[in-house]
């Protein structure tokens, strides 16, 4: 992977985009490459993975009248560079980038529809006079922009951004608001006002001071195919396997996580077929707390496929140092936690490949959630009427009443909600009348929400929830994180499961045969049957976490307390102080698990002292 800036010609430019470049060092530790005129300035920073000798970036065509720079990996340039070679095309590098370049050179903006892989880049056309921005399907690969009083400026990362002069770090409220509902910030949004995400499957036009946005791509659930369940199965097995094979291709090492769900396993069973068994390295990592540790399964998959298996043990101590480490990288805040081991997984990693495979996107794709069946259950026709929501709302006071758990009482939190929007409060941190109270103002939360689902296109609750779950919590809070942790240790990580052939086929599958008699994943499931022992594939789902709860009223409690003392909260004039005392009290008295509400309220108070500090945050 790589880090790419841009921003408009100034006098000050080489100074500016050598500073930028350097907050970028960890995504491209290989090389630095630069291209400047009168009108763009162009940054890189390169992990060299393919063309280890000739692909230093920016990239020209034959007349260096279009340059590119470029993050990611595009998967079928071997045969689009064929296809352009034919035309009369000429390369001098062995690079996907300059394929790109000539592909855009060759189709203008469609050429985004024949790309497959994971990027971001930015094409600069000077016939044209224009720039173009891009983002890959799923937004695996990030890029943040701002064109503000005529100044236009994008990078791989938010914190580059904040290097150039003209960008200034104002806080958007609207945005904080949806951080501590959603647990990340959805695109296009980011914590500064005057700073965007582009979003997944868009790409945008700069002419003049003129911006134009468009999307090229968006999935398409809910269509059903005819074809029956073994069809089904055996051409979602043909077509993974296929999206694993063209992610092994790489002129440095390369290997694979290994969790010990079906996800991982069944991409590592891919792998031993395709490299056989002693070529394929897979990494585990386990915990010392039982309950989190999943690293037991992981050896019995690489045990029965016979492939060299690395696992590190972590103790808590080791933890509980990587909380600030994990979350320094994060130049926006997000609250999951998981985010610390897989920090510490990518770091164990990179000490032995530079590229690692994943099993990301399964379970959206898929259906891996418990959500999934309580939405298909709720989706039935008898809870719709006017009786029902009664019942609904009767059954909801009654829970709270009599009952403790904290899965129930945020299930019930969710029933009084429609589909879309109930799907989201089941995970949220903070409900939306929490909020209200946390801010002392009323939230609207729910646009991005909205805003997706206007563009859905199918007709029950479960693939809504999968589309809502693609469009927001995959794209802006699990791929952010795998790609924070990642790149913070210079390692790139592929997703077999969201290539682009086998999710565009998987999104045509009717939800019952994902969910077949009420099975999660029943369609990998049955792939992996074949493949990997049942007591892996039928055991009960673990999240890759940490124990929170623990280390809230333990080994962390004193500097939770210190973060979120009253007197620091009024000095900052963004939360209601009494009510995050009362948060905390309750969560340390035993009256409420309020674990996941702390945890977002620390990491963010992490965030505030690290970014919003002008000095440190230069650093």
């Amino acid at each position: 992977m790589c880090g790419i800036v841009g921003f408009n010609a100034r006098k000050d430019s080489k100074k500016i985009v050598q500073s930028m470049l350097r907050t970028l060092k960890s995504r491209g530790p290989n090389q630095k490459g630069t291209y400047s005129d009168k009108k763009i300035t162009l940054g890189h920073t390169r992990l060299s993975i393919i063309d280890l000798k000739s692909g230093k970036q920016p990239i020209h065509n034959e007349d260096n009248t279009i340059w590119i720079v470029y993050n990611g990996e595009c998967y079928n340039f071997n045969e689009l560079k064929k296809e352009l070679s034919d035309k009369g095309h000429k390369f001098y590098t062995a690079t996907d980038t300059e394929v790109l370049l000539h592909l855009y050179e060759e189709y203008g903006e469609d050429f985004l529809k024949k790309v497959d892989g994971m990027f971001s880049l930015c094409i600069y056309d000077k016939k044209k006079k224009s720039i173009l921005l891009a983002r890959d399907r799923f937004g695996k690969k990030p890029l943040y922009y701002s064109n503000i009083g005529g100044s236009f400026v994008f990078a791989s990362e938010l914190k580059t951004l904040l290097i150039h002069p003209d960008i200034k770090k104002q806080l958007n409220k609207g945005a904080l608001k949806e951080l501590f509902f959603y647990g990340f910030i959805p695109s296009p949004k980011t914590i500064f006002k005057n700073i965007e995400k582009l979003e997944a499957g868009c790409y945008l036009k700069l002419k003049g001071s003129k911006i134009d946005k468009k999307r090229y791509w968006n999935p398409e659930l809910g269509y059903k195919n005819i074809k029956n369940f073994k069809k089904n199965v055996d051409d979602t097995e043909s077509l993974l396997k296929k999206a694993v094979e063209k992610r092994l291709i790489s002129d440095v090492p390369l290997g694979v996580f290994l969790s010990g769900g079906i996800d991982s396993s069944l991409v590592v069973s891919y792998m031993k077929d395709l490299l056989g068994a002693k070529r394929v390295k897979a990494f585990s990592i386990g915990f010392s707390e039982e309950k989190f540790d999943e690293s037991k399964y992981a050896e019995k998959v690489a045990k029965h496929l016979g492939v060299n298996h690395e696992v590190k043990i972590f103790s808590e101590k080791d933890s509980l140092e990587a909380v600030k480490k994990a979350y320094s990288y994060l130049s926006e805040p997000m609250s999951d936690p998981s985010i610390i081991p897989t920090y510490l997984l990518s770091k164990f990693t990179k000490n032995k490949v530079t590229v690692a495979l994943s099993g990301d996107g399964g379970d959206e794709l898929f259906l891996g959630y418990p959500k999934y069946l309580a939405s298909r259950f709720l989706d039935k026709g008898i809870f719709k009427s006017r009786l029902s929501k009664c019942f609904i709302n009767f059954a909801v006071k009654s829970l709270f009443a009599k009952n403790n758990s904290k899965k129930l009482k945020d299930f019930a939190k969710g029933l009084k909600f429609p589909s879309s929007i109930r799907n989201q409060v089941w995970i949220s941190p903070f409900s939306p009348e929490e909020l209200g109270i946390l801010f002392d103002s009323k939230c609207s939360v729910f646009n991005p929400i909205q805003y997706h689902h206007s563009r859905f296109k199918g007709g029950n609750a479960v693939d809504e929830s999968s589309y809502l779950d693609i469009k927001l919590t995959l794209q802006d809070l699990y791929l952010l994180k795998v790609d924070r942790a990642s790149m913070a240790n210079s390692l790139e990580v592929r997703s077999p499961f969201l290539d682009k052939d086998l999710a565009e086929f998987v999104f045509t599958i009717p939800y019952n045969q994902k969910l077949k008699r009420n099975k999660l994943k029943a369609i990998l499931k049955k792939i992996a049957e074949k493949r990997i022992p049942k007591e892996v594939i039928y055991r009960k789902k673990m999240g890759f976490g940490i124990p929170v709860s623990k280390w809230i009223k333990g080994k962390l409690k004193k500097d939770i307390i210190m973060q979120l003392s009253p007197a620091k909260l009024r000095k900052q004039k963004i939360f209601n102080s009494k009510q995050v005392s009362r948060i905390i009290m309750d969560h340390l008295n035993g009256k409420e698990d309020n674990s996941m509400k702390i945890w977002a309220l620390y990491t963010f108070q992490l965030w505030y002292s690290r970014w919003m500090n002008d000095e440190k945050s230069k650093k």
